[in-house]
């Protein structure tokens, strides 16, 4: 997931383009964003891009990490080419994985990381949609937005956060997809039907799973 799909996109390109001068400065820029991203059980990961987070964000989001004990790993995703402009997915989010993920739902979320975890969210909220202007303004209307739980190596969840959502609404939804996540506890997810992703109804204040393929077929339909 985040990352890892970029890098091995990249391998895809190495066998598809040929050296050139262009391309070798491209390469150069991702193993550049690749310092970033770390390793460990003490990880949580932001993937963003560059005009809607900057580096003093990057600072503030470790500071408060560092409270609970946690490192941010981070990969700045503008710029990177892809395949195709994922309408299901999130562009711009934090990633726990196994274990502080597992932790966190043993808890139903009443522990510091957790707590970190939101205050974090709710910063980027507020920085992206409502302190950017500029060009920065009109990406921040286009991108995806929220949070994942990775709970084992094949079942990721993305919680997607629209823009226009309190902060209290967040906070309040933030607990309430742990509560989602353990419903599905136990449970065989179909494999198309992964990762498992899900928007706020803040009207019925809840979250809803997105059928992805019937929204996708929807969209085809459209052309």
């Amino acid at each position: 997931m985040c990352h890892e799909r970029f890098f091995n996109f990249k391998d895809d390109l190495d066998m598809m383009f040929e050296e050139t001068a262009e391309y070798k400065k491209y390469k150069a820029r991702l193993d550049e964003k690749a310092k970033t991203v770390i390793q460990g059980d003490d990880v949580i990961h932001l993937t963003y891009l560059q005009p809607l987070v900057n580096k003093k964000d990057l600072e503030e989001l470790q500071k408060e990490l560092t409270q609970v004990n946690i490192r941010l790993s981070s990969w700045d995703d503008f710029d990177v080419i892809k395949a195709s402009l994922e309408d299901f997915s999130l562009q711009v989010f934090l990633l726990l994985r196994n274990p502080l993920s597992v932790e966190i739902l043993k808890t139903i979320g009443l522990n510091s990381v957790w707590e970190a975890v939101k205050f974090a969210t709710l910063k980027l909220h507020s920085r992206i949609f409502r302190n950017s202007s500029g060009s920065a303004k009109e990406i921040a209307q286009q991108i995806n937005f929220g949070f994942m739980l990775k709970v084992n190596d094949k079942v990721t969840f993305e919680f997607k956060l629209d823009g226009d959502l309190s902060d209290e609404l967040i906070s309040n939804s933030m607990d309430k997809a742990l509560e989602f996540i353990r419903e599905y506890e136990g449970k065989s997810i179909p494999v198309f039907e992964l990762p498992v992703y899900s928007k706020f109804n803040k009207k019925k204040s809840k979250w809803e799973k997105v059928n992805v393929r019937e929204q996708i077929k929807k969209h085809k339909n459209r052309k």
